[in-house]
């Protein structure tokens, strides 16, 4: 669930951006007069309507949950164990996983849990 969340919140952001036209920012230094200039261009973006991107996003979406859920995806997993110590006599021990996933349709899933003290 919190990961969902956390996949709409994002994908919503990329909406905003990639329907908005961009100004590019380009500094060119010459170092033999120790000299910069700064080029502002405008980047105008595809004509696709915001409505056309959240159904390639959703598409994109269902795609990789179908895939996560069958046996053809290929994992790799890693896990770290740490202790904290708090003081000479007192510790606690944190473990972080992390996974990824490449799934049959190209989409590499990446995944994690990430744990520490007061985090």
């Amino acid at each position: 669930m919190k990961n969902s969340i956390i996949i709409q919140i994002f994908s919503v952001l990329i909406i905003l951006i990639s329907c908005q036209e961009k100004k590019e920012k380009q500094i060119i230094f010459d170092e033999k007069t120790r000299d910069s200039t700064v080029i502002t261009s405008s980047i105008k973006t595809d004509s696709v309507t915001s409505e056309q991107r959240i159904s390639d996003i959703k598409n994109w979406y269902s795609d990789a949950q179908k895939n996560m859920k069958s046996a053809d995806k290929n994992c790799e997993k890693a896990e770290e164990k740490w202790v904290y110590k708090l003081d000479k006599e007192l510790s606690m021990d944190f473990v972080n996983r992390g996974s990824l996933c490449n799934l049959p349709n190209g989409i590499k899933v990446y995944s994690g849990e990430f744990n520490g003290y007061e985090w």
